[in-house]
């Protein structure tokens, strides 16, 4: 999920996915879908899992959700 909130990551993966597979990749919000399992780039998604750490993630998950105007709950009760 963490390609969708940081576009820059989308747009790099997508250009080294059709490099490597030679194709447009399947995929949406959360999921990347392969029609045959020798088609599958572990190569390429193993090197994805190291594009985020948790800590990163969590910022930006927490930038992102305060970003569009909710309150959190430190707002709704000081």
């Amino acid at each position: 999920m963490g390609l969708y909130a940081e576009p820059a990551l989308l747009e790099r993966f997508l250009e080294l996915y059709a490099a490597r597979v030679g194709k447009k990749a399947d995929m949406g919000k959360s999921c990347l879908r392969f029609s045959k399992p020798d088609a599958i780039p572990f190569a390429l998604i193993g090197e994805l899992a190291t594009w985020f750490d948790v800590n990163r993630w969590i910022d930006l998950y927490r930038s992102q959700r305060n970003s569009g105007g909710r309150k959190t709950i430190k707002e709704e009760n000081p």
